[in-house]
């Protein structure tokens, strides 16, 4: 299977949008830990960037949009963990249009975000016969993207954001890495003496997803061919016939090259909290086990130690799929 190329774009490895501080919960009544944590990240970027969009602003239209981008960004922070894209729906019509979400929050629960060019590295669609489309609606819409079919086939949906810098507390990152199980990182931390320091970190996130369009399943099939994202999963199978009860393979590639040892974690919209965990192989393949219908999330972390940049200890790259699958 080829893989769909696009014009080189200047690396965003070093992009920072400013390093946020991120101290434990004092008072009781507030939420502590990873959800906190987070929280307290997603606020802060969030009010930095909608600040900036309303000085920039120069109509009233432009300043009420920023001042709701504000309020949503706050909102997807109060428990920002996995981020995904969601279609409307993942079957369209022809000629139908399918609007694409931004989500971050835990356990496929969260907040919708608007579309905001300056945290955006890309978000493409890649449609039949290779050709390649922006997915973005406009300035802070929400939905933040479209789908309009130009022909039946599949269109897959990709994006990058362009990375921010934390610094999270001693307690909240080390559970946090033995949660998503980035073993390598706290054993390092372990070894050397630095589970009472802060984590530093720069992280990315890859996120697709797929809309069908036509009566053409076998379409789907082109959803086995990498999206040239540097951190992805691709189905080693149409998942347009995965069916509740398959138990189905997806590889793990980061920089195109399979990747071993990643943990590969499991959500649905019907159920409440992780529903399942597996690592990759040798060959980058995790087997997932799809045991009933509906909306579904796969997600994983990859986290390698970061070079040249004095203010950071590691970069961490996520990435995740969203698939409906059907009873029967």
């Amino acid at each position: 299977m080829s893989i769909w190329k696009r014009p080189s774009a200047p690396s965003t490895t070093s992009t920072t949008e400013g390093l946020i501080s991120c101290a434990p919960a004092a008072a009781p009544h507030r939420k502590s830990g990873a959800a906190a944590s987070n929280a307290r990240i997603e606020m802060t970027k969030a009010r930095r960037i909608g600040r900036s969009l309303y000085r920039a602003g120069r109509t009233m239209a432009y300043r009420v949009a920023a001042l709701g981008a504000i309020a949503l960004l706050a909102a997807g922070g109060a428990a920002a963990h996995e981020f995904w894209l969601l279609p409307d729906k993942s079957r369209a019509g022809t000629d139908e249009a399918v609007e694409i979400t931004i989500a971050v929050g835990q356990n496929f629960v969260g907040n919708t975000l608007p579309f905001i060019p300056d945290t955006t590295e890309r978000f493409d669609i890649y449609g039949p016969g290779g050709t390649l489309t922006d997915a973005a609606r406009g300035f802070a819409r929400d939905p933040a993207g479209v789908v309009q079919p130009s022909r039946p086939g599949l269109y897959t949906v990709a994006y990058q954001n362009k990375g921010n810098s934390i610094v999270i507390d001693p307690e909240t990152f080390n559970k946090y890495l033995r949660d998503e199980g980035l073993d390598i990182a706290l054993e390092h931390r372990q070894a050397n003496g630095l589970m009472d320091t802060p984590g530093r970190e720069f992280y990315t996130r890859y996120p697709k997803t797929w809309v069908l369009s036509g009566d053409n399943i076998d379409a789907g099939r082109w959803a086995l061919a990498p999206s040239n994202l540097r951190f992805e999963m691709v189905p080693l199978s149409n998942p347009f016939r995965w069916l509740s009860g398959d138990s189905v393979d997806v590889r793990v590639l980061y920089e195109g090259q399979p990747l071993e040892g990643v943990l590969v974690t499991t959500f649905t919209k019907s159920s409440q909290g992780r529903i399942g965990a597996v690592r990759s192989g040798p060959d980058g393949v995790a087997r997932i086990s799809i045991d009933r219908p509906g909306r579904w999330l796969a997600a994983a972390v990859h986290m390698i130690p970061a070079e040249g940049r004095p203010d950071i200890d590691w970069e961490s790259f996520w990435t995740s799929f969203t698939i409906d699958v059907p009873a029967e």
